[in-house]
């Protein structure tokens, strides 16, 4: 374990603000998951084949419904970006879906891919819009189908470094409590849908070396550390027991891990994408 002091950082002026009023927002509505439902031995089955299960059950987005989280998010970054155009980016976006047109299905599809071809404040507006809708895809998937609840406490049947529900890689990992009180098991946490899986606690979640991976502790924190692959010079940030605060919030106050990991030669996803990263990590705010 490596143990290094690093200077307070500042998330970026109203980033926090920010990622706070959208950790506020109401679960979206206009959605369903798509039929016919699967039954547990099929899920179980698409699972044990390494198949998430957006692939077996896909969500099912209303346009109309998507717009107006949109509009709620645009009026977010007007308020809390400096020099944020809120209005302009709806604009563009208004715009990017009148010349698609895509419906519900197409929407959802849509909303799992992410990687919004767009402005760079309409394509944030997008994906924030389309992860509100898969941390809800997640919340009624884990709700419908207990052996993905199971996951996060280690079910077998999920092995792999990237989410078991909506297929993305992870953003996070959390530390959980083991039984004398010190950290046990590590969950890896989707960047996209917030679902939770285990993983093997040393090993990369990234290029899947067996490490063990190097931990990095900032001195004076209790909240976070670094675990990072010298294979893949890719690196995760990792919260442990008790941290206080909301998964999508914590990519933010955490800002200072990346400086520290970014300093030292490391990389999100390692090098030069590690599988199942999206082709951007978390977004940053524009402005």
């Amino acid at each position: 374990m490596a143990e290094q002091t690093w200077p307070p950082v500042a998330p970026p002026p109203g980033a926090l603000a920010l990622y706070r009023g959208i950790a506020a927002e109401p679960a979206p509505n206009g959605w369903r998951l798509a039929a016919p439902l699967p039954d547990q031995v099929a899920v179980a089955d698409r699972l044990r084949a390494g198949r998430p299960l957006v692939q077996l059950v896909p969500p099912v987005v209303r346009p109309a419904s998507f717009l107006a989280v949109v509009r709620r998010l645009a009026r977010l970054a007007a308020a809390h970006l400096p020099g944020g155009d809120g209005g302009k980016a709806l604009g563009g976006t208004l715009a990017l879906f009148q010349a698609a047109r895509p419906d519900s299905l197409a929407l959802g599809r849509l909303v799992v891919k992410g990687g919004w071809e767009a402005e760079p404040t309409a394509a944030f507006l997008l994906e924030q819009a389309s992860r509100a809708y898969l941390r809800a895809y997640a919340a009624e998937a884990e709700a419908r189908f207990p052996l993905l609840r199971q996951l996060r406490e280690g079910a077998g049947v999920w092995s792999l470094p990237v989410c078991p529900i909506c297929g993305a890689g992870p953003g996070l990992g959390r530390l959980e409590e083991g039984s004398r009180g010190g950290a046990g098991r590590r969950l890896l946490l989707c960047q996209r849908c917030g679902a939770g899986w285990g993983f093997a606690r040393f090993a990369c979640p990234f290029c899947r070396d067996a490490g063990p991976v190097g931990v990095v502790t900032v001195g004076g924190d209790a909240i976070a550390e670094l675990h990072t692959c010298k294979a893949c010079r890719g690196y995760l940030k990792v919260l442990r027991p008790g941290a206080p605060g909301n998964p999508v919030t914590w990519d933010v106050e955490t800002l200072y891990l990346d400086l520290v990991a970014e300093g030292m030669g490391f990389r999100p996803g390692g090098s030069p994408a590690g599988p199942g990263r999206q082709p951007s990590e978390t977004p940053a705010p524009p402005g």
